[in-house]
């Protein structure tokens, strides 16, 4: 058994492809790493300086007959990704035609991504792209309402957005994140106090009965933010620290 602090980045999926390991809940269910899956509930969300209990490793092997060839196929680790897309009134955009490009930096014009030119959103704005563990950053171009992926038009919005680098909601990057995905601007800098409180009020005045109080410290809505921004189930939460 060996410790590892997690990076900026990081989540565990990484560690278990680093370590050897297929599946991620290997590492999540392995006992000495119950108090880290108490404060983070959701693996895929950790938090710089965590420390993971990674287990050993036992070797896979095999019996075969000699003087012959044996072919072994491994498969590369893929990574469950849900994106909801919606307009600035959070309404979905729904039944609509969303290529996404994966791969590559979203800044650079010049660089390669992936195209999936046949995924659409379902009646609730939801579209699941195929991602591995190397993709870091993302494009989805939502087609007008009608149009098909056989016949490309230019789109009506453009998203995009990083796979890596969520914090935990109950810290102040976490939210800020969280908030800003959801349109609820609530700043870049852990120093912009002001406007994560005025984010964090509207969040709360949209999501009764949640006290509309701005604090960041809020256990409830700390929790209904996960919750609705996808990362934690509806009866899944998160202690303050």
């Amino acid at each position: 058994m060996a410790k590892h602090t997690v990076a900026d980045g990081e989540r565990l999926a990484d560690i278990a492809a680093a370590s050897g390991f297929r599946r991620v809940k290997t590492i999540w269910d392995h006992p000495p790493n119950a108090d880290l899956k108490r404060r983070r509930v959701n693996h895929s969300i950790l938090a710089p300086g965590d420390v993971v209990e990674v287990p050993a490793l036992e070797p896979f092997t095999k019996q075969g007959n000699t003087n012959t060839v044996h072919a072994f196929r491994v498969q590369a680790p893929l990574v469950s990704l849900a994106i909801r897309v919606q307009d600035p009134d959070a309404k979905p955009l729904a039944d609509r035609a969303c290529p996404v490009a994966v791969g590559g930096d979203v800044a650079d014009k010049k660089s390669k991504r992936a195209v999936q030119a046949d995924k659409k959103t379902d009646g609730k704005g939801a579209v699941a792209p195929d991602v591995t563990l190397a993709v870091a950053e993302l494009e989805l171009a939502v087609a007008p309402a009608g149009s098909s992926p056989a016949a490309p038009v230019p789109p009506e919005a453009r998203f995009f957005g990083k796979t890596r680098r969520l914090r935990p909601a109950n810290t102040i990057a976490g939210q800020q994140a969280r908030l800003n995905n959801l349109g609820y601007f609530a700043g870049f800098s852990e120093k912009d106090t002001d406007q994560l409180a005025w984010a964090l009020e509207e969040f709360q005045f949209d999501h009764p009965p949640l006290k509309v109080n701005g604090r960041s410290d809020d256990e409830a809505t700390f929790n209904k933010l996960a919750q609705v921004h996808g990362d934690l189930g509806p009866k899944e939460k998160i202690p303050k620290s």
